[in-house]
């Protein structure tokens, strides 16, 4: 498991662990909210963008260690 997650977006893995720990207590909206700002603050991020790059080319991503 640790070997295919290593080669995925880790920071995008780090927002939703994050994300999840944070999910028990907040009201819905704001949780929603929450999950609003990570998806945007991924999109942003160099992992992110490669991602998007990576769907609209139709190929594999790659994340690069860092």
């Amino acid at each position: 498991m640790a070997e295919s997650m290593a080669g995925n977006a880790l920071h995008a893995f780090g927002v939703t662990k994050q994300l999840l720990t944070d999910s028990f207590n907040p009201p819905f909206e704001t949780q929603i909210e929450r999950e609003r700002q990570a998806l945007s603050a991924c999109a942003g991020h160099s992992e992110g963008k490669e991602g998007l790059m990576a769907f609209a080319e139709k190929r594999k991503p790659t994340f690069r260690p860092r």
